[in-house]
C-alpha cells in the first residue's frame, strides 16, 4: 500500500507540474482497519460450510487483497467477526462486472447465497446455544485480546459432532428427501411392465440415499455415519444411471432428465463433503 500511496502522489505531482499547478495532500488516517478474522468463528464456520460440500481456503491460499476495502475490518476490531468469500464460476468476471452480477441469478449463483446464509446461521446458532465454550453472555468474549479472539481449546469443536447426528438438520438430507417424491412422481409414468423392473429400481435408490444418512445418524461413532453416508453417495451414483436408461428408453424427456441430474449431482458433491469432514472429525474426537 505504501508504494501504492508514493506512485498515486507521484501522478499528482506530474500533473501539476504539466498545468502549472500546486496541490497539496491532507491525511485523514486510515478509514478502514485491518481485517480480525475470530479463530473460533473460523472454525465453527469452517465446519459449517463443509457440511455443504464446500472447502474453505485460510492464510497463504488466500490470494492477497482479494477482499479490497470494508469496513468490516473496522467492525472486526470491536467485536469478534468473520468475513467469509465463496466462490461462483463467472468465467472470469469478478465483483462489480454487469457479467459478474448476472451471474448471482442463475441457479449456481443462487446456490452460493444460499449455502453462506445457512453455513453462517448454524455458526451463530453454535454460539447461541453455549457450545463450543463459547458464550454470547459473557461480556469478555467482546473485548480484542480476550479469549473469544484465540483459537478453541484443544483445537476442535465439540458441537459439530452432536449436529451432524441431527439428521433433518442437514440440507443435503431434505433435499435428498425432497428427490424421493419426486422420482415417485416420474416413475408412476413409466409402462406398467416397468413395476418390478426400473421404476422399484429406481425408487428404492432414491429412498436409501435418505435412509443411509438417517441409519448414519443413529449410529454411535464417527466413523460408522461416514460409513452410511458413503453408503448414500452409492445410492446417488446409481440412481444417476437408472436416470440415464430411463432417458435411453424415452421414459423421461430429455429436460427432466437434465433437472434431475444436475440435482443429484448437487446432493452427491454434498455428500462427499459430508462424508470428508465427518471423518476427519471423527480423527479429532
Amino acid at each position: 500500500m505504501a508504494e501504492l500511496y508514493e506512485k498515486v502522489v507521484a501522478c499528482f505531482a506530474a500533473a501539476a507540474t504539466a498545468t502549472g499547478c500546486t496541490f497539496d495532500i491532507e491525511e485523514i488516517g486510515h478509514p478502514y482497519e485491518d481485517l480480525i478474522n475470530s479463530p473460533v468463528l473460523v472454525e465453527l464456520f469452517d465446519r459449517n460450510i463443509s457440511e455443504l460440500g464446500r472447502t474453505m481456503k485460510r492464510g497463504s491460499d488466500f490470494q492477497p487483497g482479494a477482499a479490497g476495502s470494508t469496513d468490516m475490518g473496522n467492525v472486526s476490531h470491536v467485536v469478534p467477526s468473520i468475513h467469509p468469500f465463496l466462490a461462483m464460476h463467472t468465467g472470469g468476471y469478478v465483483n462489480h462486472q454487469p457479467e459478474f452480477a448476472a451471474h448471482t441469478i442463475t441457479p449456481d449463483g443462487e446456490q452460493v447465497i444460499r449455502d453462506g446464509a445457512l453455513a453462517m446461521a448454524w455458526t451463530v446458532i453454535d454460539v447461541a446455544e453455549g457450545g463450543c465454550g463459547i458464550s454470547w453472555a459473557d461480556p469478555t468474549y467482546f473485548v480484542p485480546g480476550t479469549s473469544y479472539f484465540d483459537p478453541l481449546p484443544g483445537g476442535t469443536v465439540s458441537c459439530y459432532a452432536s449436529r451432524v447426528h441431527d439428521y433433518r438438520k442437514l440440507t443435503v438430507w431434505r433435499d435428498a428427501r425432497s428427490l424421493v417424491g419426486d422420482i415417485y412422481r416420474l416413475t408412476g409414468s413409466f409402462p406398467p411392465s416397468e413395476g418390478f423392473g426400473l421404476t422399484a429400481q429406481m425408487r428404492r435408490a432414491a429412498v436409501s440415499i435418505v435412509s443411509n444418512v438417517a441409519e448414519g445418524a443413529g449410529r454411535s461413532g464417527q466413523m460408522d455415519f461416514a460409513r452410511f453416508v458413503s453408503m448414500a453417495i452409492g445410492s446417488t451414483c446409481e440412481l444417476e444411471a437408472q436416470l440415464d436408461v430411463a432417458l435411453d428408453l424415452s421414459y423421461v424427456d430429455a429436460h427432466a432428465h437434465a433437472r434431475l441430474a444436475r440435482r443429484l449431482e448437487s446432493i452427491k458433491f454434498r455428500l462427499s463433503g459430508l462424508e470428508r469432514r465427518t471423518r476427519d472429525g471423527s480423527r479429532d474426537t
